[in-house]
């Protein structure tokens, strides 16, 4: 029995008005256009390490908590260091340019199957009742397909010469290196290691003898730093990095002292060497070979592509071919053995993920096209070949099933992220530039006032941290009478984390100096320079209070 052709019409158009329709509630955000920039989770530890003609860069960073004036910081290494002080804008640039793409919606082209129902009705290629059963139903597997992932979704004191004489320590160096106070030791007895640290200041934890005497007895070399804070004073924070320079066979990131202090540790490493770096127990979030920008200064807002712009990275990095970005969740067992670097063949992954709604109209795309292409090859083999009709009639159910099975390996196999991981923001440059300008205003006016903010008196000179920790905090507060914002237009927001801004080289957030001068003409104002996603300096606007 035929389908009549005016009940079949009548279900198609009722069909294509029916995807058609919602197409103008699904375009929520299409209208102003939508970025997505993933939500800041900063690891318990994270550290850069760079890899070339047998030298090793760590830099690493660390929270020292306590009482008193003097925290010890220990790193154990396979030779002599040389220590230098990094920026804390360092590890967020590292987070920022890392992020991948989010995708947050795809052409829905498997709307192309509809029309295409449509056209071959109008016009006639044939009429075979099974032809059109068999489009029909993939139609509605492939509305299925497509509905129910998103129904289930719906569902001190000085370092000195006390206390190294010692016969079993040996003082290698010492180095002021930012706020650290650093000596390298090396020493044939754990014991004798933890009493002259002890005496010397960096109040090592006893805890930490048998895995020192693991290091020792494979000739490893500590490094001790000292942060000094007031006495008394009870803190949680986070100082700059410190970079370790030192020849090794092998690159090695040090993790057995860590078990010593916490039974479960998250590690983000950032390798930058010849090739694809892997680590045991680490998983490779993402690999890429940087394109460094040497004379590019566009302004870059997006996430996706792996530039380095910040001078001090690429410095650090030496321009490395491949960057690889290492995650780990450690237990106990996992950090009684350091993290050798591997290096394997170069394989570019993570730059591009996608938001689950994105995922599943892809997956509906690939069906879509692959069931199209089916019935266009079963139709021309039936028509061809008579002699084959009754296996092509077998065949004709099971094309809707092929499809819909390769739409959803599609769908599982494309890397998603949850949208709680992500937010998404208006994407116009006019935002981030308009917002720079009133920071601008509002750092001029709070410098103009020089009984709130004395350094701010001219002639303009290098504000230190502290000058800075106060300006900051004026800018937390403004009058909201002369400093009306709306949630979209908020200057002491970073556009990339949503998180306060502050004055450090890092994306999204900005460093207050002093106009460049000569000698004989003092400076008189303020240069507010703004970073992009790479952390170059991307908007520079006069302060002028």
């Amino acid at each position: 029995m035929r389908i009549p052709f005016a009940n079949l019409a009548l279900r198609l158009c009722t069909f294509a008005l029916a995807t058609f329709l919602p197409l103008p509630l699904l375009a929520d955000g299409m209208v102003i256009p939508q970025r997505a920039y993933a939500i800041p989770q900063i690891p318990d530890q994270r550290a850069l390490i760079h890899y070339a003609a047998g030298k090793e860069t760590l830099v690493i960073e660390t929270t020292f908590v306590g009482d008193g004036t003097n925290f010890a910081w220990i790193v154990p290494l396979p030779s002599v260091p040389d220590i230098q002080p990094a920026s804390t804008g360092l590890f967020p640039t590292l987070q920022t340019i890392f992020e991948p793409e989010i995708v947050l919606s795809v052409t829905n082209w498997w709307l192309a199957l509809p029309i295409a129902a449509a056209g071959v009705w109008l016009f006639r290629p044939i009429r075979r009742e099974t032809f059109w059963w068999l489009l029909l139903i993939g139609i509605a597997l492939l509305l299925a397909a497509m509905l129910m992932p998103a129904l289930s979704t719906a569902k001190s004191r000085a370092v000195g010469v006390s206390g190294w004489n010692l016969a079993n320590v040996q003082v290698l160096s010492r180095q002021n290196a930012g706020v650290f106070e650093t000596v390298t030791l090396k020493s044939t007895d754990p014991a004798s290691l933890i009493q002259w640290l002890n005496e010397n200041g960096f109040e090592a934890p006893t805890n930490i003898m048998p895995v020192a005497a693991d290091y020792i007895r494979e000739g490893w070399v500590f490094a001790a730093a000292r942060l000094r804070c007031e006495a008394g004073e009870k803190t949680t924070r986070a100082t700059h990095p410190l970079a370790f320079t030192f020849p090794t066979a092998k690159p090695v990131y040090p993790l057995r002292l860590t078990s010593m202090a916490t039974r479960s540790c998250s590690v983000d490493l950032y390798v930058f060497g010849p090739s694809r770096a892997t680590a045991p127990n680490f998983a490779v979030q993402r690999c890429e070979a940087p394109r460094y920008g040497d004379g590019d200064s566009k302004l870059r807002l997006w996430p996706g592509e792996l530039r380095i712009r910040h001078q001090e990275l690429a410095k650090l990095v030496a321009r490395a071919p491949v960057a690889t970005k290492l995650t780990a969740q450690l237990d106990t067992p996992a950090m009684a053995h350091d993290a050798y670097i591997e290096w394997g063949r170069y394989s570019p992954s993570g730059a591009t993920v996608y938001a689950r709604r994105a995922a599943i109209t892809a997956g509906g795309n690939a069906a879509a096209l692959l069931f199209m292409v089916l019935v266009a090859v079963w139709w021309v083999v039936s028509q061809a070949t008579p002699s084959l009709q009754i296996l092509t009639k077998r065949c004709a159910p099971w094309l809707a099933a092929a499809a819909l099975v390769v739409g959803m390996a599609l769908f599982l196999a494309l890397p998603k992220v949850n949208n709680a991981s992500f937010r998404t923001v208006p994407g116009y440059r006019w935002r981030v530039q308009n917002n720079t300008h009133w920071l601008s205003l509002m750092i001029q006016d709070t410098l103009g006032d020089t009984n709130v903010f004395p350094a701010g008196a001219m002639p303009a000179h290098a504000l230190s941290p502290a000058d800075l920790d106060r300006l900051r905090q004026k800018l937390l507060h403004p009058n909201p009478e002369v400093w009306p914002f709306s949630p979209y237009e908020q200057p002491l927001t970073n556009f990339f984390t949503a998180e306060p801004i502050r004055f450090e080289v890092s994306p999204g957030n900005i460093m207050l100096r002093p106009v460049p001068h000569d000698a004989a003409t003092p400076a008189r104002g303020y240069e507010l320079v703004w970073h992009d996603l790479d952390g170059a300096e991307a908007i520079v606007l006069p302060v002028n209070p």
